[in-house]
């Protein structure tokens, strides 16, 4: 099941029956400096599932509002980087 997920306050030709509360889903990979191409998105896209998956948990059926978190840690060649999604669960018609 697709999940629409959106910044916007409303999700385009969807009218929101209900206002089903906070969720959030964050996505963390560790990588080494050399060949690091392509994290931030592989950190992206762990973070959207795990937005979907908090979504369908409460019965949700699109997601609203959405802000994103940044955050990267480590020392010498062993990085981390994390991303976090909030955002609020809510039931269209």
């Amino acid at each position: 099941m697709s999940i629409p997920v959106t910044t916007g306050e409303t999700i385009p030709g969807k009218e929101i029956e209900s206002v089903l509360g906070l969720i959030f889903g964050a996505g963390t990979v560790t990588f080494q400096l050399k060949g690091n191409s392509g994290r931030a998105g592989s950190a992206l896209e762990k973070a959207e599932e795990a937005l979907a998956q908090e979504a369908q948990a409460v019965g949700a059926n699109g997601v609203i509002g959405v802000q994103i978190s940044m955050d990267s840690s480590g020392s010498g060649l062993s990085r981390s980087q994390t991303i976090t999604l909030l955002g609020t669960a809510v039931r269209t018609k």
